[in-house]
């Protein structure tokens, strides 16, 4: 040991290194594809954790690249964040780390990139963790509470277990997933459940690293 403090970007950039090396759901999941290096940021404040890769960003090169990451940027520009720049101070990543449009395979896969996203989380330190879809919250089996009461509410993991399993604790928001089928957004209700949340986006988006 040199003593030296690990830097979080290089730590970030060798797991990265080793999610695009990965091929092991290959051989086991119909219409596997693996997206191109992704640019998921840095160290930050909040970490937004997703189901899977769509079908754009097997070529984009950016996570939540599609009309759902539209909708995702315009969650973050409402809740304080850069309009030139929405994901600033915002590190992203998903579940499944790779392509299928066959979901019957997510549970598979889910386990199978399970150490990446943990490690990932462990590396950035959020003081704020935003699921998106219920895939994503179930995956975190951090509060006995079911997704559909913990929509748009904050839970603090302190008040849930003792120690979480990433060893940390930090504030949990469980938001819906962003994607235009998505029937709850549709109720007039849920975009005021939505709009709550904001603010609480905010403070995190403006603390100090």
């Amino acid at each position: 040991m040199d003593g030296r403090t690990p830097n979080p970007l290089n730590e970030l950039g060798v797991l990265d290194k080793e999610i695009s090396e990965c091929f092991k759901c290959r051989s086991q999941v119909n219409g596997f594809q693996k997206p191109k290096p992704l640019n998921r940021g840095s160290k930050a404040n909040i970490m937004i954790i997703g189901q899977n890769p769509g079908r754009t960003e097997l070529t984009s090169g950016t996570p939540f690249s599609g009309q759902s990451g539209k909708k995702l940027n315009d969650w973050l520009i409402k809740s304080g964040a850069s309009i030139n720049n929405p994901r600033e101070n915002v590190y992203c990543t998903s579940i499944v780390k790779c392509f299928t449009s066959e979901m019957r395979f997510f549970a598979l896969m889910a386990h199978n990139c399970r150490s990446f996203w943990f490690r990932q989380a462990q590396i950035v330190r959020p003081s704020l963790v935003i699921t998106l879809g219920q895939k994503a919250y179930d995956e975190l089996s951090l509060s006995s509470i079911p997704y559909n009461k913990a929509l748009c509410k904050v839970i603090k993991t302190s008040d849930e277990v003792l120690l979480t399993s990433l060893g940390f604790h930090f504030e949990l928001l469980a938001w819906p997933h962003p994607s235009g089928l998505n029937r709850w957004h549709n109720d007039q209700k849920n975009k005021s459940l939505m709009d709550s949340t904001f603010a609480i986006v905010n403070k995190h988006l403006n603390q100090r690293l």
